[in-house]
């Protein structure tokens, strides 16, 4: 049998969702009522430790939540995905970013008003893109960059036509 991690560990979606179907699985086995189902899976959705979630299966049998994962260290490395890359780290947005798309949201709306309230008719409808042309230039950005966060090079990965995961 494996060594139960320190109970003092925080848990994350994945587990919780693991600890619900196990209690599914005592539900349907008779071990548990309605009552007892209902108020263990809350319990599930509000608990923190690897320790507190173990506490919900303490007077059932096997199978009880596992955690046989290790833990990553801070600051270490995120595992590499499909085709052996590691994912790009995720960073904030500048202030220029946000500030440019939050002006694209906003152009649309004015872009609508405008139109139905001026005699410029569909020409109004050259407003988002010149906002996206601007908004693009104010960050420095050129049309090869295309990537979420300012980066260069093809946000597929060089898989064009397929969507990121």
């Amino acid at each position: 049998m494996t060594q139960q991690p320190p109970s003092g560990i925080r848990i994350g979606d994945t587990e919780r969702e693991n600890a619900l179907a196990l209690l599914g699985e005592h539900f349907q086995a008779g071990r548990l009522n309605v009552e007892e189902y209902g108020e263990r899976t809350a319990k599930v959705t509000t608990v923190r430790t690897r320790g507190e979630l173990t506490d919900l299966f303490t007077d059932l049998p096997e199978p009880h939540p596992r955690f046989d994962l290790p833990v990553p260290a801070a600051g270490s490395a995120p595992a590499p995905t499909e085709g052996g890359r590691s994912p790009a780290p995720r960073t904030e947005p500048t202030l220029a970013r946000r500030l440019g798309d939050a002006a694209m949201g906003l152009s649309g709306i004015i872009t609508l008003i405008l139109f139905f309230t001026t005699p410029l008719g569909p020409l109004v409808f050259l407003l988002p893109a010149a906002v996206y042309v601007v908004a693009k230039a104010l960050r420095g950005e050129d049309a090869e960059c295309c990537g979420p966060n300012g980066e260069r090079g093809d946000p597929a990965g060089g898989q064009r036509g397929r969507g990121r995961a």
